[in-house]
């Protein structure tokens, strides 16, 4: 089977770009010929493993390419036109990529796989200002409750007509806890699924005799 993997950034700066590269990798390693398309930004300093690229930025101009990002719109029809995937499975697109890569996707076979809060919240946090949850549809009320100002509130209003009217093209909508989906049903959007992150087999390692020492920062 063939399979395109989208995410904003293929750097591994976060989880999300973690988690695209191990699935691409995962299935390579059970016969499927699996790619990764993203965005050439770059939050760190890391390499970017990503097998298809298009334009991306971390700079001011960020602000416009989030809502219509032309560049990935060219890449992504020429990618689809020439791998021609059997599945395209999306993850994070609304910080680089932009809302308007889905209508490309409209006769393919395609997966939502959300991990943040991305799709309901600019911030991609679902806390406002004074700490509590916010449990609004995103849209004027992160204008109201002080999380965007005007010009975020725009970008905010043009992203969600954009996916709320290609919402579509996705088959299945899946998230990555239990908790991530009821919040997401909160902003609006309805999970068919939920699938817990995996993670590669490590090999074991031998019995520790000693008291060891457990440092955690999360």
């Amino acid at each position: 089977m063939k399979i395109l993997i989208v995410n904003d950034v293929g750097a591994l700066s976060g989880g999300a770009e973690r988690l695209s590269l191990v699935l691409r990798d995962g299935l390579r390693t059970r016969g499927h010929d699996a790619r990764l398309f993203t965005s050439s930004a770059l939050p760190t300093a890391a390499a970017n493993p990503a097998d298809y690229v298009c334009f991306g930025t971390e700079s001011a101009l960020q602000r416009v390419t989030q809502v219509v990002n032309p560049a990935a719109i060219v890449s992504l029809r020429r990618v689809l036109r020439d791998f021609d995937p059997d599945v395209v499975h999306v993850r994070m697109f609304l910080g680089q990529l932009s809302a308007f890569i889905l209508p490309l996707l409209r006769d393919r076979r395609c997966v939502l796989h959300i991990g943040s809060y991305q799709i309901v919240c600019p911030l991609n946090t679902r806390v406002l200002p004074d700490s509590t949850d916010c449990t609004a549809v995103a849209g004027i009320a992160c204008h109201k409750s002080g999380c965007v100002g005007l010009a975020g509130l725009a970008r905010t209003l043009a992203q969600n007509s954009a996916v709320n009217f290609w919402r579509d093209v996705f088959d299945t909508v899946v998230a990555n806890s239990h908790g991530l989906a009821d919040r997401l049903a909160l902003g609006g959007v309805r999970v068919n699924e939920v699938i817990w992150n995996g993670t590669p087999v490590m090999a074991g390692r031998k019995d520790l005799f000693d008291k060891p020492t457990v440092a955690y920062a999360g």
